[in-house]
């Protein structure tokens, strides 16, 4: 099982999914067309052109904004604590259950045993107002 995004990594992976105008389609298809975040925050904007709307394009080529910064320090400390992970889409301990819905988020926030993510298990779905 591989580990979680290292620092650098989950942080490129937070500032993809906070990105304006990126929701987890759009960061699909560009993870699809580059791989990693990285290369993403590397490509020119002729490249994200090639794949994503010129708004979204420009967008991803901004640089972070301050709130980013802060949601980085707030992660790092959440990550700091015992127990608390963060899996993308990239990590080998993403669950395939989760794989295979059509919309998975990419990013999870895991408190406890990562391990657990690919044990069997059920849900109960039903209406919040019956």
């Amino acid at each position: 099982m591989a580990a979680a995004a290292t620092g650098e990594e989950w942080a490129l992976w937070l500032r993809l999914a906070q990105t304006p105008r990126v929701g987890s389609g759009a960061a699909r298809t560009l993870l699809s067309a580059f791989g990693l975040p990285g290369n993403i925050f590397a490509a020119s904007l002729g490249q994200l052109r090639q794949h994503v709307p010129d708004e979204t394009a420009q967008a991803l080529r901004a640089p972070p904004s301050g709130e980013l910064s802060l949601l980085c320090e707030q992660t790092a400390a959440w990550l700091a604590q015992s127990g608390n992970h963060i899996l993308t889409l990239a990590d080998a301990a993403y669950p395939v259950a989760l794989l295979s819905i059509p919309d998975p988020p990419i990013m999870l926030y895991v408190k406890g045993q990562v391990a657990l993510l690919s044990a069997p298990s059920f849900a109960i779905v039903g209406s919040r107002r019956a």
